[in-house]
């Protein structure tokens, strides 16, 4: 079975939608934190697993019986890495076979991109967790544009 979660936001709802075209709905599981929001999930026939990234013993729970799970980072600045690291931990304790993580172009310790700070130290976490994992690393996403250039939109 496949996770995904952030499962109702833009990228979650995306893959999900792309996933129903290779496989049965049965197959997939959207991680969500509020399932009153996942209604167009579950009529697509998606199993829907609450769990939030800063509660680990709810991530635990939400990835049992999986074999791939696509952990999309995080929207929120709040201890992003700390999230993650909660999410590693749980898919590994649950026993998942294969971890793909949304990271980001050139991470490293001297971007100026702050977040990529964090995508570096998640990857590294990742790659000592002992996960077969896939690192994915997407450009900025076009809602983030209004953040950086503010009025001058």
């Amino acid at each position: 079975m496949i996770l995904v979660t952030a499962a109702t936001g833009h990228l979650g709802k995306g893959v999900i939608d792309f996933l129903l075209k290779v496989v049965p709905a049965h197959q997939i599981a959207a991680l969500v934190r509020d399932p009153a929001k996942a209604e167009e999930l579950t009529a697509k026939g998606i199993a829907i697993r609450k769990g939030d990234y800063f509660d680990a013993t709810s991530l635990v729970k939400a990835f049992e019986g999986i074999d791939t799970l696509l952990l999309i980072s995080s929207g929120s600045l709040e201890d992003r890495v700390g999230q993650h690291v909660n999410a590693i931990n749980a898919a590994k304790e649950a026993g998942v076979k294969h971890l793909i993580y949304t990271s980001a172009l050139k991470t490293s310790y001297q971007t100026k991109f702050i977040p990529g700070v964090d995508h570096i130290k998640t990857e590294e976490y990742l790659k000592s967790s002992g996960i077969p994992y896939t690192i994915f690393r997407n450009t900025f996403y076009a809602e983030v544009v209004p953040m950086l250039v503010g009025n001058a939109l």
